[in-house]
C-alpha cells in the first residue's frame, strides 16, 4: 500500500486532494501541516465520512529534519499549501531521500526555475517530479493536447478561464497571499501567434473577449503566460496559435486591489506584501458577483482529412 503525504492537507487544496485519494485508491494519508491541531480535525473529519488509512503530523517545511523524517515514511509528496520560500530544503530532501513530489501551486519562475535547474539529478535518481499540477496552472495544456487528437493539423487552440468564487468563504493563509502577490508580481502577458511567443500589449487587452456560455456571456480576458505552454509547438508541429486567457475579478480587485499588490511586492516589504495580499483577498470576496461558477474552455480550429 503507498502512503501519500499531502502538506497542507488540511487547507481548501489539500482536504480535496485527501478526499479524492481516499474515494479513488486504497493509499494511506498523511495530512500534515504547521497546524498539528487543525491537522488531526481534519483527519479524523475525513476518517468518519470516508474511512481509509489516515495519519496527522506536525511539519514545518523549512526544517530539513521534519522534512527527512516525514519523506522517510511516504511513496509520494503532495504540496498543496505554499511552501515556494522552503523550496530549496524541499529539493535538497526529496534527492537525499528519493522522494517523488507533486505540487498544485500558482507557477512563478522561482519555483520553475529551481525545479528545472535539478532537472537531470532528478532523472539520475529515478524520481518523478510535477509542477503546477493544479487547476490552471495544470489543465490548459492538458486540453490542448487531447484537442490535437481530435484533428489532423491543429491551427489554433487558445485557453480561457471564468472564475466566480465566492472568495470571502475561503481561508486564505499568509504564505498563500504572499505567493500570489509574487505571482502578480511576475506576470507575463505573453501568447504563441504566427508560430512565436510574443508579448500582447496592453492596449490589445481590450479587444480580447471570451464567450463563456448562458448565465455569464462575454468577458473581456486578459492574457496570462502558462510554463506548461511552452513545450506545445514542439509537441504539436502544426500548432499555429495557442494562449491562456483569464477574465478578471472584479473592478475594484482588478483596477485597485491588483495594482497594489504589485506595488507592494515590488517594494520588497514583507509586511506590506501581507497587507496588501489580505486587501486583494478581501475586495476579491466583498465585490464578487454571482454567477458563482467556474469555466475552463478550449477553443480549438484545424484541419480534419
Amino acid at each position: 500500500m503507498p502512503t501519500i503525504l499531502i502538506v497542507g492537507g488540511y487547507g481548501n487544496t489539500g482536504y480535496l486532494v485527501a478526499e479524492l485519494l481516499l474515494k479513488h485508491t486504497d493509499a494511506a494519508l498523511i495530512l500534515a501541516g504547521r497546524n498539528g491541531e487543525k491537522a488531526e480535525a481534519a483527519a479524523s473529519r475525513l476518517e468518519a465520512q470516508h474511512g481509509g488509512e489516515l495519519e496527522a503530523l506536525r511539519l514545518d517545511a523549512g526544517d530539513e529534519q521534519q522534512l527527512k523524517d516525514a519523506f522517510a515514511r511516504c511513496d509520494l509528496a503532495v504540496f498543496t499549501a505554499s511552501t515556494h520560500k522552503q523550496l530549496g530544503s524541499i529539493v535538497r530532501v526529496a534527492i537525499e531521500t528519493r522522494t517523488d513530489y507533486l505540487d498544485t501551486q500558482l507557477s512563478i519562475p522561482h519555483k520553475v526555475e529551481t525545479l528545472e535547474r535539478h532537472g537531470n539529478v532528478f532523472v539520475q535518481r529515478g524520481m518523478t517530479v510535477i509542477t503546477d499540477g493544479g487547476f490552471h496552472p495544470g489543465l490548459p495544456a492538458a486540453l490542448v493536447r487531447h484537442a490535437a487528437r481530435h484533428f489532423d493539423q491543429l491551427k489554433v487552440a487558445n485557453v480561457s478561464s471564468y472564475m466566480g468564487i465566492r472568495w470571502g468563504e475561503i481561508e486564505t493563509s499568509i504564505n498563500t497571499m504572499e505567493e500570489f502577490a509574487e505571482e502578480l508580481n511576475s506576470f507575463d502577458a505573453r501568447v504563441y501567434r504566427g508560430r512565436k511567443w510574443e508579448t500582447i500589449t496592453l492596449r490589445e487587452w481590450s479587444s480580447m473577449a471570451f464567450d463563456f456560455g448562458e448565465g455569464i456571456g462575454r468577458r473581456s480576458c486578459m492574457p496570462m503566460y502558462m510554463h506548461e505552454l511552452e513545450a506545445l509547438p514542439a509537441q504539436i508541429p502544426s500548432l499555429e496559435e495557442t494562449g491562456f486567457f483569464i477574465s478578471g475579478f472584479n473592478w475594484f480587485t482588478d483596477n485597485i486591489a491588483t495594482v497594489l499588490a504589485m506595488l507592494a511586492t515590488r517594494m520588497n516589504i514583507r509586511w506590506l506584501t501581507r497587507l496588501a495580499g489580505h486587501f486583494f483577498f478581501w475586495s476579491a470576496g466583498a465585490f464578487a458577483k454571482p454567477p458563482f461558477v467556474t469555466v475552463l474552455q478550449l477553443e480549438a480550429d484545424g484541419i480534419e482529412q
